[in-house]
């Protein structure tokens, strides 16, 4: 969460285009969601960098999150969407989250 903050410090314009103020994260939250950014941006985005390594963890819609831990049956919904993102026009639609691990 510090990094994040760091980044947005650094990009005033974004942070205050969207409202984005410092919060406590809520009890379920393990980061803070960064909406508007597609997958097709991020990879734009790290490909600007000379990576040793990059490795996109898959997390498909319906695997995690709030409403899926209130009513466990949507959980079924996530091998559906897994499938979506091995499609490369679907796999946008089908992700939940962008997730990366990335090393210089």
């Amino acid at each position: 969460m510090d990094m994040y903050w760091e980044i947005l410090d650094e990009n005033p314009e974004y942070r205050d285009r969207k409202g984005l103020q410092r919060r406590p994260l809520r009890s379920w939250e393990k980061l803070f969601i960064i909406n508007g950014t597609t997958l097709r941006g991020f990879r734009r985005i790290i490909a600007q960098e000379p990576w040793s390594h990059s490795q996109q963890i898959r997390i498909p819609l319906a695997s995690v999150g709030e409403v899926v831990r209130r009513r466990p049956y949507l959980k079924l919904l996530k091998y559906i969407f897994w499938l979506g993102m091995r499609v490369p026009v679907l796999e946008e639609a089908a992700n939940h989250r962008i997730v990366y691990i990335l090393t210089k």
